[in-house]
C-alpha cells in the first residue's frame, strides 16, 4: 500500500494498491516535498519527479489559466449580485421588505392596479421578519420605489465594477487581488 499521483489530473491517492495503478498514469510513492505549499496546478511534473515551475514555466501556466479563472471568478460575482439584489431592504428602521423579483412584481402591480382604480389605500405588505408594513399614501410607494431602484442600480453598478476588474486582469495575480467584499443580507437584520 503507498500513494500514487496521476500524472495528467495531479491526483493523489492515499494507501493504495499500487498494481491497479499503472506507472503509465501514476506515480507510485511521489516525492511532494519540493512542492509542499503549492497548489496542485501549479506542480510540474517530469518523470517521477514533482517539482515547482521556474517563473517563465507559472507565467506559462497562469495565462493557459487566466481565461477560466476569469469566467469561474464572473460566474461568481453575477450570483452574488442576483443574490445582493434579492436579499432584500429596508424601508424604515428595521423594516426590511423582500426584492425578490416576486416581490417586486407584486408591488409594480399593486401600483398598477391603484393606477387603474382597482386597488385602493392602505395596503400591507409583508416584512421580511414575518410582519406587516402598512403602506398608507402614494408618496409613501414612491419612497420605496425609490429605495428600491437605488438598492437594484448600486447592487447592479457594484457587479459590473467588479466584472470590468476581472476582465482588465492581465495575470492571476491581479485577479486575485480583485476582492468581491459585497454583502447579502439575510433579509432579517
Amino acid at each position: 500500500m503507498a500513494d500514487v499521483l496521476n500524472r495528467t489530473t495531479r491526483e493523489l491517492l492515499r494507501s493504495v494498491n499500487t498494481p491497479d495503478y499503472p506507472a503509465a498514469d501514476w506515480i507510485a510513492s511521489p516525492d511532494l516535498s519540493a512542492v509542499a505549499g503549492f497548489p496542485t496546478w501549479k506542480w510540474v511534473i517530469e518523470g517521477d519527479t514533482i517539482r515547482p515551475p521556474t517563473a517563465s514555466e507559472l507565467a506559462a501556466i497562469e495565462a493557459a489559466r487566466l481565461p477560466a479563472a476569469k469566467a469561474d471568478r464572473i460566474v461568481a460575482i453575477d450570483a452574488k449580485t442576483a443574490a445582493i439584489v434579492t436579499s432584500g431592504i429596508e424601508i424604515g428602521a428595521g423594516i426590511r421588505i423582500s426584492t425578490s423579483l416576486a416581490a417586486t412584481q407584486n408591488l409594480q402591480n399593486f401600483v398598477h392596479f391603484l393606477n387603474m382604480g382597482v386597488a385602493e389605500l392602505p395596503q400591507d405588505i409583508s416584512t421580511l421578519d414575518g410582519g406587516v408594513y402598512t403602506i398608507t399614501n402614494m408618496a409613501d410607494i414612491a419612497r420605496i420605489a425609490g429605495i428600491l431602484a437605488r438598492h437594484h442600480e448600486t447592487s447592479l453598478g457594484a457587479g459590473r465594477q467588479l466584472r470590468a476588474r476581472v476582465l482588465a486582469a492581465t495575470t492571476q495575480a491581479e485577479l486575485d487581488a480583485i476582492v468581491d467584499d459585497r454583502e447579502v443580507t439575510n433579509g432579517n437584520g
